[in-house]
């Protein structure tokens, strides 16, 4: 039968599992740094597109397709960020949290690093705002007590985004390329 962990071994576990959230927490703003890049690079590529009237043979101004491109873009994005390192980090949240527990059950010290910075981290929106963004805010959360965790903080994020590709390729499709 295996010996039981000694209160040192479950503290040095606890201790990686934190700097496993702080690496994929550290991996999600650098997913989110390298897409505001992108953004800002595709908002000048537009508008660079419309200044010197670029198009498509076909006479279809360059803006909407590369509008539309970061529509997509902003989805993969999304992709990575969402259900790829936040679902990580989340695992290694909860990791933490159960061996937050088991310290608190050897010792007097009760740590709850994780726990409090998951009861912290949701919002509450004044009820206009939720009103404006709850349509399209998918998380099960946030539709149920308004208030908005981090899978809905990362939604609103994105989606924003893309809706305002969107409205761009829309305005853009009238852009003058002669």
């Amino acid at each position: 039968m295996a010996d039981r962990l000694s209160g040192k071994e479950i503290v040095d576990l606890w201790k990686t599992a934190i700097e496993v959230e702080q690496h994929f927490n550290t991996v999600e703003m650098n997913v989110r740094n390298i897409f505001a890049t992108i953004v800002v690079a595709l908002i000048a590529g537009i508008g660079y597109s419309i200044k010197e009237k670029m198009a498509f043979i076909c006479g279809l101004s360059f803006a909407p397709v590369l509008s539309l491109a970061a529509v997509f873009i902003t989805a993969l994005f999304y992709f990575v960020d969402r259900y790829w390192y936040h679902r990580l980090l989340i695992g290694s949240v909860l990791e933490a949290s159960r061996l937050e527990e088991e310290i608190s059950k050897i010792s007097d010290v009760q740590i709850k690093l994780s726990k409090q910075i998951s009861d912290s981290s949701p919002v509450e929106l004044p009820w206009y705002v939720q009103r404006c963004v709850g349509w399209f805010i998918t998380e099960k959360r946030f539709k149920e007590n308004g208030k908005l965790h981090s899978d809905g903080k990362i939604e609103l994020f994105y989606k924003s985004i893309m809706i305002m590709f969107g409205i761009l390729a829309f305005l853009t499709l009238f852009a003058k390329t002669t």
